[in-house]
């Protein structure tokens, strides 16, 4: 399964610059554990350090939204799932060839 953090490849017409086919995207990830204001984030099994400075009020098992390295908005479940769900759809669509792919290659 392609993994759900770091780089998506996408085209943009066929243009073979690498700014216009890389997309950072956000996934929402469940705090696990706090401490020191530095959570441990979980996503399907991943876990990382995301700080938690920028938010006042997050908790053990609330989702969040992580850029660069910093939890930057929490998010209810519902939504976090149904995100997750998508994503999880379109990294099989990608490794099945079914989409992200060009006439060239």
């Amino acid at each position: 399964m392609l993994a759900l953090y770091g780089e998506i490849v996408i085209s943009r017409g066929h243009s073979k610059k690498k700014e216009d086919q890389i997309m950072c995207l956000a996934i929402p990830s469940k705090i696990t554990q706090i401490k020191n204001n530095m959570a441990t984030i979980d996503v399907d099994g991943v876990q990382r350090e995301a700080s938690l400075l920028l938010l006042e009020d997050a908790g053990v098992g609330d989702f969040v939204i992580v850029h660069a390295g910093f939890a930057i908005q929490k998010i209810d479940e519902a939504a976090a799932m149904e995100t997750l769900k998508f994503l999880k759809e379109a990294a099989a669509l990608v490794e099945g060839g079914g989409i992200g792919r060009t006439n060239d290659e």
